[in-house]
């Protein structure tokens, strides 16, 4: 079953590819995903959706060798991570 990223990136028509690994073991950061699918942590990237005072939602596209989640994304300070 599509989700709503891959609908629009086939409407769009972008390639990419659909990459699964298990989350039973709780570990869904960037640099473990990296790990479970054989790519290197830079090849790898998470999305964030976030919401600030003011703002619209913002959605990012971040490198898994950040660790975002305990920082603020950049021009997002007053931004709080949507779960």
């Amino acid at each position: 079953m599509k989700n709503n990223v891959e609908r629009l990136l086939d409407t769009a028509g972008v390639t990419y590819i659909v990459h699964e690994y298990p989350v039973a073991d709780g570990l869904i950061d960037g640099m473990s995903i990296a790990s479970k699918i054989g790519k290197p942590p830079e090849q790898v990237f998470k999305t964030l959706v976030t919401e600030a005072r003011g703002m619209n939602i913002s959605f990012l596209l971040c490198p898994s060798v950040k660790n975002w989640i305990s920082k603020k994304p950049p021009g997002h300070a007053d931004a709080r991570v949507l779960p």
